[in-house]
């Protein structure tokens, strides 16, 4: 049986997330400070909230700016580019392998 997504959950968890915002926290996509208004974020929009893994059966777990929602569409990932460089570290390389050679497991 499929999990329907439910619009009203989703709403009633993203206004919590807002609710428990501190105005600066950062985002765990780019690592740039989130704002309840959205004319203080860089993007100029609210906030969204995000589940985690792309799972639609739960409700979201975080927030992240609307840019950075709709960078990750297609892969979800929990930090982006930015958020190691803000933190100065270096995303991890997990494939190790040679381009076009296919990916290398480690069994």
């Amino acid at each position: 049986m499929a999990v329907q997504y439910n619009k009203a959950q989703h709403k009633r968890a993203r206004e919590r997330l807002r609710f428990n915002l501190r105005d600066g926290d950062l985002c765990e996509y780019c690592g740039r400070p989130m704002y309840r208004k959205a004319e203080n974020n860089f993007d100029r929009r609210t906030v969204h909230a995000d589940h985690l893994n792309a799972d639609l059966s739960n409700e979201p777990k975080r927030l992240i700016h609307a840019a950075c929602n709709r960078a990750i569409v297609n892969a979800w990932v929990r930090h982006g580019p930015g958020w190691y460089a803000t933190h100065g570290l270096t995303p991890p390389d997990d494939d190790l392998s040679e381009q076009g050679a296919g990916r290398s497991l480690p069994w």
